[in-house]
Parts: C-alpha cells; sequence; structure tokens
C-alpha cells in the first residue's frame, strides 16, 4: 500500500565532531510524544534538541546497499512506507564513530539501515535481520508478536555492531568495516547458571531496553524493567548483575550510553524532564536521578564510547605511549583479535602502519589517509602468533611519528 509522503526533510548540522556531544537518541519531534521517527543529538548542556534526521519529513534517496538499487524519496512522490528510513518506529541505534554511521533497526520489519552524519541527502538499507536470523514462529511480529522486535543495539570494541532482539533468541552482530556490512547470526543467548529463576528471555523483566559494549569485548543489557546483564559474546551466556534501585516506577530504561567522561546515561521512553546517571561504571546498580526541563523522552541512545578501566585525557579510553604524537592503540593487550589505532584530531596525509616482530620483520602493513579530524583505523591481529609487536606509524615521507609496544594475548 502506498502512503503520500505530506513533507520530507533531513537535518543533518555541519558541526565537526569536537562540536557534538556524541550520544544520539530516538525521540519525537516534542518533549513527552511517543512517536519514535526522529533521531537527534543530546546536548550536555540542555537546550534545543539538534536532529539529525526526521525520519517522517525524510527527503532523499533510500541506497540499497546489496543490489546498489537507489530510489529518490521526494516530497511530490507517492512512496511505500518502508521506503520512509524509519517506517514503523526505532528501537535500538548503534552509533560508528570511525565511519560516522548512525546504524538503526526499524521496529515491525526490522530492517537493518543506517545514516552517513556527513551526508544529509540519503540513507542505505544494508537488510532484513530476519533474511538471515530464523524468526522464532510465523506469526508477523506485531502489538501480539514484539518477542523478535530488535530493541538493543551497541557498538563494540571489537569493531562490530551487536543487536539483540526483546526475546533474547535473535543475537547477531555487523561488520562496520566491510564495504557492504554483512549480518552475522550469533545464536540466541543461554542463561548463566547462576541466574536463577531470572532469564535473560523473560518478558516481564528482561525484555525491552538498551545495550552498551565494555573495552573487555563484554556486552550489558539493560532491561525496561532496570535488570541489568553482562553477556559474553563468545558463549552467549547472560549474566544476571541485579535490579537497578532508587528510580522512579514509572522511570523504565530505554536507552543507554557510554558517555565520553565514562559515566552512563540512561533514558526512559514513559517520561520526560527526567534521566538517569550512573556516575561510576563498575558499579552499574548505582544511579542518580537527573532533572533536565529540556530532556525528551527517548525509545533508545548510542554513542561511539565503551565501558572502559583506564581513561586518559587526550585519547579516552585509548592507551597512548607519547602524547606529542596523537597516535593511540586499544586495547593493549590485545585479547579479541583486533586492535584499533587512534589519531587524534590535526594529523593529515597518507600514513603507514607496520606491526613488526621483535626481529623488526613486517608481518602486516596498511595504509590511512587522515584528514585532521579524530579517526580510527582497526587492524586484525587474530593470524598473528601470541607474543609482542612493535606498532611502527609513518607519514607519507615515511618519516616515523611514532612506535608502540603491543602485546597479543
Amino acid at each position: 500500500m502506498k502512503v503520500k509522503i505530506l513533507l520530507f526533510s533531513l537535518v543533518i548540522a555541519a558541526i565537526t565532531n569536537a562540536q557534538r556531544s556524541g550520544v544520539y537518541a530516538v525521540t519525537d519531534t516534542r518533549a513527552g510524544g511517543v512517536g519514535w521517527f526522529n533521531i537527534s543529538e543530546l546536548l550536555p548542556a540542555g537546550g534545543d534538541i539538534r536532529f539529525v534526521m526526521k525520519g517522517q519529513e525524510f527527503k532523499g534517496s533510500k541506497i540499497e546497499l546489496i543490489s546498489k538499487v537507489q530510489k529518490h524519496v521526494a516530497l511530490s512522490s507517492s512512496v511505500e512506507s518502508a521506503d520512509l528510513p524509519s517506517h514503523s518506529g526505532v528501537a535500538a541505534l548503534a552509533y560508528d564513530r570511525t565511519h560516522d554511521r548512525l546504524y538503526f533497526s526499524t521496529m515491525l520489519s526490522c530492517d537493518l539501515r543506517f545514516i552517513n552524519l556527513t551526508d544529509g541527502n540519503s540513507f542505505y538499507h544494508v537488510g532484513k535481520v530476519y533474511d538471515v536470523l530464523p524468526l522464532p514462529n510465523t506469526a508477523s511480529i506485531g502489538p501480539t508478536n514484539q518477542g523478535p522486535v530488535i530493541t538493543r543495539m551497541t557498538m563494540a570494541a571489537d569493531g562490530y555492531v551487536y543487536g539483540l532482539s526483546n526475546n533474547s533468541d535473535a543475537f547477531f552482530r555487523v561488520s562496520t568495516r566491510a564495504k557492504v556490512p554483512v549480518i552475522e547470526n550469533l545464536g540466541n543467548l543461554i542463561d548463566d547458571p547462576a541466574n536463577g529463576d531470572i532469564s535473560i528471555h523473560t518478558a516481564c523483566s528482561s525484555w525491552g531496553g538498551d545495550m552498551i559494549a565494555s573495552s573487555d569485548g563484554s556486552l550489558f543489557v539493560f532491561s525496561m524493567y532496570k535488570h541489568v546483564f553482562k553477556i559474553n559474546p563468545s558463549n552467549r551466556m547472560a549474566t544476571h548483575l541485579g535490579v537497578i534501585e532508587g528510580l522512579p516506577a514509572e522511570f523504565t530504561i530505554n536507552g543507554a550510553a557510554v558517555q565520553d567522561d565514562g559515566s552512563v546515561i540512561l533514558s526512559s521512553a514513559a517520561v520526560s524532564a527526567q534521566y538517569a546517571l550512573i556516575p561510576d561504571p563498575s558499579n552499574l546498580l548505582s544511579v542518580t536521578l537527573k532533572q533536565n526541563s529540556d530532556w525528551y523522552n527517548t525509545s533508545d541512545l548510542a554513542s561511539g564510547n565503551v565501558l572502559f578501566a583506564k581513561k586518559d585525557p587526550v585519547f579516552g579510553e585509548f592507551d597512548r605511549s607519547a602524547a606529542s604524537s596523537g597516535v593511540g592503540v586499544f586495547p593493549n593487550p590485545v585479547t579479541n583479535g583486533q586492535v584499533v589505532v587512534y589519531f587524534k584530531e590535526g594529523r593529515k596525509g597518507k600514513h603507514t602502519l607496520d606491526l613488526l616482530d621483535i626481529s623488526g620483520a613486517s608481518k602486516q602493513q596498511s595504509l590511512v589517509n587522515l584528514n585532521g579530524q579524530p579517526q580510527r583505523v582497526s587492524l586484525r591481529t587474530g593470524v598473528l602468533a601470541q607474543g609482542i609487536y612493535l606498532l611502527r606509524v609513518s607519514d607519507s615521507e615515511k618519516k616515523e611519528v611514532e612506535t608502540i609496544k603491543v602485546l597479543i594475548q
């Protein structure tokens, strides 16, 4: 069935990463509204909401990544409802800081899509989650069958976006480094036997909410009903950590994101003018309720940050070897088959990244073109033997910029 679109617009603010708050939310266009079609940037000091996508007012192109088919969505066009970027609402959002993309999944169709924050005229359709993952039953996803809805997504330290359904039967990841991102089925989550009667699959305790990532590769789920689980992606084990106390009964947890200072911010779809803050990431059950008259209620939050054990004023969660070089690595030691190299702002031009063994032999080499803005580059290390390596960074004139010792475990 075709619907007439009355008004379309996409507003992308021309701002640098340094000017952004780094936390994004799915909101209505007004406080108190529950139309989950829009993505906005949360401003840390409050004030006006900055919208990066008004889904039902979109004007631009829908691009199918696999088929390369491009469809123009314009004011004068009659389009299928599925051609709107967030046509059935959005409850899952993840921010890929490296490529400046916001990934999201539509509620009822479970389409996986993304927008580039540097391109305000297009959105990209990766595919349908349940074309890759098996649906647990043949019933259509809707008000009476909400278990398969993708409600939790996050960008993890290993370079993948992870997603999880309400009922935790659908657990997947998406490679953000591939030219065409690929949805990979990881299987359903498994309850830790120590959880007792609390299950990650139970609707009355564990559905909804959001998910964040940690520097050690773990994922953390905050359910709508304030339960917190730690997820090990390797074995899909979900361990119940407890229940958050001290929040009003009407404050359902629907969004979670790690802020630049390492704290965790929680939002609710049920209330506006309030959010919750976890100041100490080592204690995810201790929160403080905050009042902010400019705060919108939200169905999801996202940031490019992860929970980290150590914070540096220049590199954030990245270890640094020398402040003057502007180069850092994370994690170190490397335990998940990948190391991320971070360049702070100011560096431009082609740079060479060499991973050398202790004899000085090059084991892996990559090229990166820096644009003067903060950038992250992922290097796969899974094929290398355990041991000590040197990461040598050279500029376009082959002058050494930095050499960092990296331990691969």
